[in-house]
């Protein structure tokens, strides 16, 4: 209570009646009290007024370049000591080096293994201020994941690789490059809302290995099957409706939203030999995309030898969405490319394979080759507002002005795709593929469509709809 009569305690009260055992009995020393939130200056002052020897953030720690077998440092400009070791092995083992200056270059390192970094500075009353927290830091090479491993999960090797993807993904350095073995992977045990997040760029993702190989080339694509899955209950029973199948109790409660994720920072991600499958997006009205999220900027995306399957949408795509807004009118052309991949059974309003559009003054290559689509549908979710339009398969567009668009579509099969949606088209404008301008852009689109097969796709009543339309935009 204020402007009473009585000592100021902590850990006690006025009347000294708190027993012993609770009471703070320790000494207290330089207190300083304020009128006024301190500026950071003004605590990095009083701490070295009064000789207070704090161990130093592992901010100061980062990597300026790395190899297989060594890992050149950043530190401090000031004198300090670094520590490090295998982060499989304890303390205990850490290499110390003394009278550091600016950079250092640790070599002798293993291959494809994460070590663990800390930093101390001189102190004048104490010697040295405790280490830093670690900074985990990890050697150039491929990085090994597959559930049944039992060794030391650091994904140095198939003995001891990761059980799990999504923390190796997100927390690797740049350039990673990742071997999965076959099984099921998933983000989290039961929250919806956490994803396979990639940050880095030129990540490589490989799937379909036994877990004993020694190069890519002895990996069989097609076999061992390894599943980046959305279904965390393992009880999915896919219905044909895409409003039932919305509303499927087995998917709509305990389906991650997404699969995959791709930060602004994550140029150049390569997928390959994975099936992504059992997003569930029904997170709210506007949220977009489904199985697969590219950010607007990552310029470069691939997708090779890929199975994009089940996977639903409430609005716009429900397996690979790719938009792009580059900005790069004077710098290299933006590429979404998808080779030897299969696009099954996605259920979305529109777009539902592929939704890839460009938006201002941005340069895009876009090819699709070597791939199937089969059995995508586009339609209503309810009368309204949920209406769909089309493009089961996919819907390719440039939206704004001064885009540019480069689109080939080479030996792909589109077959008993359906469109069903009945906002803006019909069975006369609606079409499996759409490609199309915005109406009075002036952004260009200029597409080649070669050897490609389209067969029993299907509209409202099971017409045969038409191969590609610009839907209700512009050619």
């Amino acid at each position: 209570i204020f402007d009473t009569t009585g000592n100021v305690v902590i850990a006690n009260n006025r009347n000294n009646t708190i027993n012993s055992n609770l009471k703070y009995n320790d000494a207290i020393d330089d207190i300083l009290v304020y009128n006024r939130k301190l500026t950071d200056q003004e605590i990095l002052n009083i701490r070295n007024a009064g000789g207070f020897c704090v161990a130093p953030s592992n901010s100061v720690i980062s990597s300026t370049a790395i190899t297989e077998t060594s890992i050149a440092l950043a530190t401090p400009a000031t004198a300090h000591e670094v520590a490090y070791h295998k982060s499989s092995e304890p303390f205990a083992n850490a290499t110390i080096i003394t009278q550091v200056f600016n950079n250092t270059t640790i070599n002798g390192l293993d291959s494809s293994t994460p070590y663990r970094f800390y930093v101390r500075t001189p102190c004048a009353a104490t010697g040295t201020s405790g280490w830093s927290s670690a900074k985990t830091i990890r050697t150039a090479g491929i990085i090994y994941v597959n559930h049944a491993a039992t060794g030391n999960n650091d994904g140095s090797s198939w003995a001891n690789a990761y059980t799990e993807l999504r923390n190796p993904v997100r927390f690797s350095n740049s350039n990673a490059e990742f071997w999965v073995a076959g099984g099921t992977y998933k983000a989290h045990a039961t929250r919806r809302d956490v994803y396979f997040h990639v940050e880095q760029p030129n990540i490589k993702i490989y799937g379909g290995f036994v877990g004993t190989e020694t190069s890519i080339s002895q990996r069989i694509v097609g076999t061992n099957e390894t599943i980046l899955s959305g279904d965390l209950q393992d009880d999915d029973a896919n219905l044909t409706d895409y409003a039932l199948n919305y509303a499927n109790t087995t998917r709509n409660t305990d389906n991650s939203y997404h699969i995959i994720n791709i930060a602004a920072t994550a140029n150049n991600l390569l997928l390959d030999g994975l099936t992504i499958s059992d997003a569930h997006n029904n997170l709210s009205g506007t949220e977009r995309g489904g199985a697969i999220i590219k950010e607007k900027t990552v310029t470069k995306l691939t997708l090779k030898n890929c199975i994009i399957k089940d996977n639903v949408s409430r609005n716009d795509n429900a397996g690979l969405l790719a938009e792009f807004e580059l900005n790069n009118a004077f710098s290299a052309r933006g590429a979404l490319i998808v080779e030897n991949c299969q696009f099954i059974n996605n259920m979305s309003r529109w777009g539902s394979g592929i939704y890839s559009f460009v938006r201002n003054n941005s340069k895009v290559d876009i090819t699709v080759a070597n791939s199937l689509f089969d059995n995508n549908l586009a339609g209503d979710l309810n009368n309204t507002p949920a209406k769909g339009i089309s493009g089961s398969a996919a819907w390719f567009r440039t939206l704004n002005n001064g885009s540019n668009t480069s689109l080939n579509l080479t030996n792909n099969t589109f077959v008993n795709n359906i469109d069903v949606g009945t906002n803006s088209v019909s069975n006369l404008t609606r079409a499996v593929v759409a490609i199309s301008n915005e109406s009075g852009a002036t952004g260009v689109l200029n597409a080649q469509v070669n050897n490609c097969i389209f067969w029993s796709n299907t509209g409202l009543g099971g017409a045969t709809i038409r191969s590609i339309t610009d839907l209700y935009k512009a050619p």
